[in-house]
């Protein structure tokens, strides 16, 4: 635990865009090499990445960080490490011991642009997250190497990977949800047509689509709805085709 909380504190107190982080494992740098690599960071800033890790091996710092995070999910890891700061100082001041478990697991989902609410009986990964509530005695088999919401977060990176960005708790997770790239503020990519929709449906095996729900997805109803509705059905179990069931519900946090 202390380790953790000492990463918590890296993340939150560094300064990653002023400063680069230095990792020497071999105590080989001197003063005047540090300075060096200071002097040549700032003259590469605009075209390094957010995080810059210098090592012995990688001075410019970018080997293993050039591929991400990108800003918005620095900016979003950042914020979650000052907030479990705070739960694990809280529970180190207070003579009443926190439930951190319960305290790490809880989500504040009102800091996205869009929330996918899942429905319970769509989680697999049941019983390993307190938010959602394991499923006893399934009707039926699940079907193997299937994860019906692994399938729609996967969809909807490879459908809106320039547009937005995704956030879930694969185990056991019951929300998705979404940010707006700051760069994609005024493009259309970001209006949600029925083509794209229904495009992006096809890619999760044999499904079926609410239209009523479908039609609500427009231009002015995504600035204004608190609830665009139930977009999309799953309906394979097993192989065999039965009756639709819902797989989410899509919600405006306004």
């Amino acid at each position: 635990m202390a380790a953790f909380r000492h990463v918590l504190q890296l993340l939150v107190s560094h300064n990653w865009t002023a400063r680069p982080l230095f990792v020497d494992f071999d105590n080989a740098w001197n003063e005047e090499e540090i300075a060096k690599l200071e002097s040549n960071f700032v003259k590469l800033r605009p075209v390094l990445p957010p995080v810059v890790i210098i090592t012995n091996e990688d001075p410019s710092g970018s080997k293993w960080t050039r591929d991400g995070p990108t800003p918005l999910l620095l900016k979003r890891t950042i914020a979650l490490a000052k907030a479990m700061l705070n739960v694990l100082n809280m529970n180190y001041e207070h003579t009443k011991a926190v439930d951190l478990k319960s305290a790490l697991l809880s989500v504040d989902m009102s800091v996205y642009d869009v929330v996918i609410e899942i429905f319970p009986k769509m989680v697999v990964r049941t019983g390993i997250s307190d938010k959602s509530p394991s499923v006893k005695e399934p009707e039926a088999l699940p079907v193997v190497n299937f994860d019906p919401i692994d399938e729609l977060v996967y969809a909807l990176n490879a459908h809106f990977q320039h547009t937005a960005l995704f956030f879930w708790n694969r185990y056991g997770g019951d929300h998705i949800g979404m940010l707006w790239k700051p760069y994609e503020a005024e493009v259309p990519a970001k209006q949600f047509a029925m083509d794209e929709i229904d495009a992006l449906v096809g890619q999760l095996t044999e499904t079926q689509v609410d239209p009523t729900a479908l039609g609500m997805v427009n231009t002015h109803d995504l600035a204004n709805s608190k609830m665009l509705g139930e977009l999309l059905s799953n309906k394979r179990r097993d192989e065999r085709m039965v009756e639709p069931e819902f797989l989410f519900e899509v919600y405006i946090w306004i």
